[in-house]
């Protein structure tokens, strides 16, 4: 079994993104805004949106950092590996800027 071990509200609270398959939901109704959002090889520890809510950041065990468009799920950048170890936490401070922990 695996645990969700991440969740952020976007930032008016009307959805979450939730790490594992990285995939986000409405607040409201709990469907899925979004298919699953692909592209990490091992298991997604940490996620955020952006201060506006238009980019959603994740970060993965396979030691890669994902930004990608929270209202259609595609990348915005290659995916780039930041760490030669785990990464532990990724966000976004305001007004866009991206922070790796």
């Amino acid at each position: 079994m695996a645990w969700v071990r991440s969740v952020a509200f976007s930032p008016y609270g009307a959805r979450i993104v939730s790490d594992k398959t990285v995939r986000v939901w409405n607040v409201i109704s709990s469907n899925k805004v979004i298919p699953a959002l692909r592209g990490h090889e091992d298991w997604v520890g940490s996620v955020a949106f952006s201060p506006g809510g238009t980019c959603i950041v994740s970060e993965s065990d396979d030691n890669t950092v994902h930004v990608w468009d929270s209202a259609t799920g595609n990348a915005l950048l290659p995916p780039f590996r930041v760490h030669l170890d785990s990464v532990y936490l990724v966000g976004f401070s305001h007004p866009h800027y991206l922070y790796i922990i």
